[in-house]
């Protein structure tokens, strides 16, 4: 891991000494609130609200805040300061359900839907390289 990468992780109050081999069911777990960050290269393609979002960068940053039962998902370039400059979801409510779809070798989708089965968001992770799970500084 590069220098720059775990002094940012630092600075983002994450423990980078404690970060093992990260995989898609990470993902899962940051969405339901678990206190960790996920870092990984490659590409995120969002879909929600007829709307396409695409991000790339060497260096995505999957990473949560939980208020009460609402979890934010955020994915953004580690580089960047404010999570604006990357993909926001904001107020995942619990009673949604979030699932994998689709999970390859290099590929997999993270879906959330409502409680009525609409689709809200829809996440299509497309990975390269080493992906690092890295959980939250005690």
């Amino acid at each position: 891991m590069e220098e720059w990468v775990a002094a940012k992780l630092l600075e983002l109050g994450y423990d980078p000494q404690s970060g093992r081999a990260g995989g898609h069911q990470d993902v899962w777990g940051i969405s339901n609130g678990a206190p960790a960050a996920f870092l990984f290269g490659g590409r995120v393609i969002t879909r929600t609200s007829n709307i396409t979002t695409v991000l790339q960068d060497d260096n995505l940053l999957v990473s949560n805040a939980r208020y009460g039962d609402l979890v934010s998902l955020y994915i953004s370039p580690l580089a960047k300061r404010f999570y604006d400059e990357g993909i926001n979801m904001k107020e995942i409510p619990a009673n949604d359900k979030r699932y994998l779809q689709d999970v390859v070798l290099n590929k997999f989708c993270l879906v959330v839907d409502d409680a009525r089965k609409n689709n809200v968001a829809t996440f299509e992770f497309w990975t390269k390289g080493e992906m690092l799970y890295v959980p939250k500084r005690s």
